[in-house]
């Protein structure tokens, strides 16, 4: 379930990579934190499934973007669903982060953890 978490950065620096040598058959090297990433797929591949019902959520929020921060916060470890007015949060959150954005992507991680 969490594995979107887990392939942005290598996207990014794939992207980054080739914007600077426009060769698909060229290499790159891998980051600490890419290499982090594909760990973590390397050991949670094998547990991995699918939930598709979490249940009943324990809270229901209703928040707009400049809350959010302090709300994250304060609630931990829970089955909560999110009532947020802003596209851009509710685009990353629903596809666990963005090939864009480093400090969303580590946003995402804290929130879904």
């Amino acid at each position: 379930m969490y594995g979107p978490l887990y392939y942005h950065r290598l996207d990014m620096e794939k992207t980054k990579a080739l914007s600077q040598c426009s060769d698909f058959e060229g290499t790159m090297e891998l980051t600490s934190p890419v290499l982090d990433d594909i760990n973590w797929w390397i050991n949670n591949i094998p547990l991995s499934l699918y939930v598709i019902d979490h249940g009943e959520p324990h809270a229901i929020l209703y928040t707009d973007a400049s809350t959010y921060n302090v709300l994250r916060k304060k609630i931990r470890h829970q089955h909560l669903k999110l009532m947020v007015d802003n596209m851009t949060v509710v685009t990353v959150l629903n596809n666990m982060g963005t090939s864009h954005s480093w400090k969303l992507n580590e946003l995402n991680k804290e929130i879904w953890s």
